[in-house]
């Protein structure tokens, strides 16, 4: 039987400033939960990540506070490793990618692609700013994106669409980000890396993979390659970086030695030699920004040195948190940012906020609403609530021992819940990655517990007694260990207040014996008030009064009757091939059938969606999506990851309009 050795990574933290939540969620959070989880279920598992701590954006924050960059950095690196000790984040290293190990690294690496033929040399026009006298790479460069049209895009990549972009000149209107001045072009002689020569090679490994990656992933990788891949410009006309050996004046890009970090730090705890072991599985968190980096341009630089790298098993990329409706912004002071959620609240009620929210499959919105709410029920009203009342009958009846039990048979469910527990956390989680399922799991046993106590009234059926004491305390200390890869510090104080120190995934389901002494308790949680919440709703606001607030669109009456809107039964469902979201569903609207091509597949089974009733939008231009002409559109109602369809509530003939 091979054992496998798993090494996660997650998309480098910028040392240019504090993360915010969506760069938690997006990547740190999320691969916390899975080592973490990977270890208690005894895996031989790493966690290797580090800030990035070179290239433009430091730069551009150094000059910005009128400070050196080693400065900055070191500076932001102190708070960022602070911060994430504050959240918990049980990385094997964090270390940087400006010290000498990496760089080494980086060089080495480059030396080789040199070696095999994958570096070239081109002269290009960069852009110049003669009022701030430097050249202008990256993000020393806004203007408008030509793809989505968002004003101040960055020069390397727009952060609304996430386009990449090979030159700052590719922007409309482009700006010197430091002076606002225009700037001009002149030439320079760059560093080129051969990707379009290993093209072939990642659509290979986009074949293999493509059971493995969830959709986010797939969806950005084909889409890249369809362009085509052509070959990068990997130098930048900086001071603040790794110098290109043979090429003095010029700095690696800061997205070619930035995931080359996470061999270098693996290199610090003594096991860069997974990296070319067939027995490794690499497993990395990302936003979807950052995807590009890892499906495409770290494989085929890893691939480029023929030194037989280890392949990406999975690429865990998520969707956006965003914040007011758009993206964070600390330049804008939209959302909140870890350093201010440090000191509002505990790190548990962040990370299972987080976690909760976690956008799989598509932006999701953080509010302070939902988040009192999860915080207020699931972790206080549902968790906190049961583990007090265990203990409390545990100390009062039972004199704060577990008592000898006669089991009926719905006490043996409740136990057999546990076991059952562990087995689909093992697949919802350790293989699947879904991580609000996962979550919402451990919650529903403390559900499905505080429900078998209050239906059983230990406090007044004393004949009941030692058995909802006995069970409860099993539940106790199962939610212990199943809450520790989500929420560690309050899965900590439950051992302790039961006095035991499990280490393991298949202990929760080992009795606590009767007789064992338990070692007391408080308050897990304390709620948040709604006047609470409000007040850091409107704390953090957007702020920017630059951006005009937009109403929201209004169209005339007139217009939305010209919509056509009738009752149909769905009457046929077909899978649309090489679609992993679509349906072709034909649709009974009266006097005639209509096709409707649906993304409703992640939502929906085949037998689900048969001759289920839906309002129906029949005068809308026919159009082709993969292959299938569409003539209607299906009504649902869509919140974040929940689908739901539209229907009547009385049963209406197909074909009844809508008014």
């Amino acid at each position: 039987m091979i054992t496998f050795k798993y090494l996660i990574t997650s998309a480098l933290p910028y040392g240019s400033n504090i993360p915010h939540l969506g760069n938690i969620i997006g990547s740190v959070l999320p691969a916390d939960v899975y080592s973490r989880f990977l270890k208690l279920d005894g895996k031989e598992c790493k966690y290797v990540c580090g800030t990035d701590s070179n290239g433009t954006p430091i730069e551009v924050e150094a000059t910005k506070h009128k400070v050196e960059p080693s400065e900055w950095v070191e500076k932001k690196h102190k708070e960022i490793k602070k911060l994430f000790d504050e959240l918990n984040l049980d990385f094997d290293v964090y270390s940087r990618t400006d010290n000498k190990n990496h760089a080494e690294k980086t060089i080495e690496i480059y030396n080789k692609l040199k070696e095999n033929g994958y570096i070239y040399r081109k002269d290009i026009e960069i852009l110049y700013c003669p009022k701030c006298e430097k050249s202008l790479p990256d993000r020393y460069v806004k203007g408008k994106c030509p793809k989505c049209g968002a004003e101040g895009a960055k020069g390397d990549q727009c952060d609304e669409c996430g386009k990449l972009f090979d030159s700052p000149k590719e922007l409309i209107d482009y700006y010197c980000s430091s002076c606002k001045s225009r700037p001009k072009k002149k030439k320079s002689e760059h560093v080129f890396f051969k990707l379009s020569e290993l093209e072939e090679e990642i659509k290979e490994l986009l074949e293999r993979k493509r059971e493995k990656w969830p959709k986010t992933t797939i969806k950005i990788t084909e889409n890249l390659l369809k362009e085509g891949l052509r070959d990068k410009d990997i130098s930048r006309n900086l001071k603040w970086g790794i110098e290109i050996p043979d090429k003095p004046g010029q700095v690696f890009y800061v997205w070619i030695d930035a995931p080359i970090g996470y061999i270098s730090f693996s290199k610090e705890i003594g096991i860069e030699e997974w990296w070319k072991d067939e027995d490794t599985k690499l497993i990395q968190f990302m936003g979807k920004d950052n995807v590009p980096f890892h499906t495409v341009y770290f494989p085929a630089i890893l691939k480029g040195t023929r030194e037989g790298y280890v392949e990406p098993e999975r690429v865990k990329a998520c969707e956006f948190l965003n914040y007011g409706g758009g993206q964070f912004s600390k330049s804008n002071k939209v959302g909140v940012f870890l350093d201010d959620a440090m000191e509002l609240y505990p790190s548990d009620y962040w990370r299972y906020a987080l976690i909760k929210m976690y956008p799989g499959k598509r932006d999701r919105e953080f509010t302070w609403k939902e988040f009192r709410k999860m915080i207020n029920h699931d972790l206080n009203d549902v968790v906190g609530n049961f583990v007090h009342r265990t203990l409390t009958f545990t100390e009062k009846f039972f004199e704060s021992k577990v008592p000898e039990p006669d089991l009926m048979e719905r006490d043996k469910e409740i136990l057999k819940a546990i076991d059952e527990t562990e087995k689909k956390l093992r697949d919802t989680l350790g293989q699947k990655m879904e991580f609000n399922k996962s979550i919402d799991m451990v919650i529903d046993l403390a559900r499905k517990t505080n429900k078998y106590i209050t239906d059983e009234e230990p406090w007044k059926n004393k004949e009941r007694q030692k058995e909802v004491t006995y069970t409860s305390l099993q539940v106790t200390k199962a939610l212990s260990i199943y809450l520790e890869p989500f929420i560690p510090e309050t899965a900590d104080k439950i051992k302790k207040f039961l006095g035991i120190n499990p280490e393991k995934l298949e202990q929760a389901k080992e009795r606590l014996e009767p007789g064992h002494k338990i070692k007391g308790y408080e308050p897990l949680f304390e709620k948040i008030s709604k006047k609470e919440a409000d007040k850091y709703e409107e704390k953090f606001k957007e702020k920017n009064n630059e951006k005009e607030v937009e109403e929201m669109k209004k169209i005339p009456f007139d217009q939305f009757k010209e919509l056509e809107i009738k009752t149909g039964k769905i009457k046929n469902v077909e899978k649309i091939e090489k679609s992993d979201n679509l349906y072709k569903i034909t649709i009974d609207i009266g006097k005639e059938e209509r096709t409707a091509v649906a993304g409703l597949k992640n939502y929906y089974s085949q037998e689900e969606l048969k001759d289920k009733e839906v309002a129906v939008v029949t005068n809308l231009e026919p159009a082709k999506i993969m292959g299938v002409k569409s003539e209607a559109m299906v009504l649902a109602a869509v919140d974040n990851e929940k689908v739901s369809l539209l229907k009547t509530d009385k049963k209406m003939k197909p074909g009844t309009p809508v008014e």
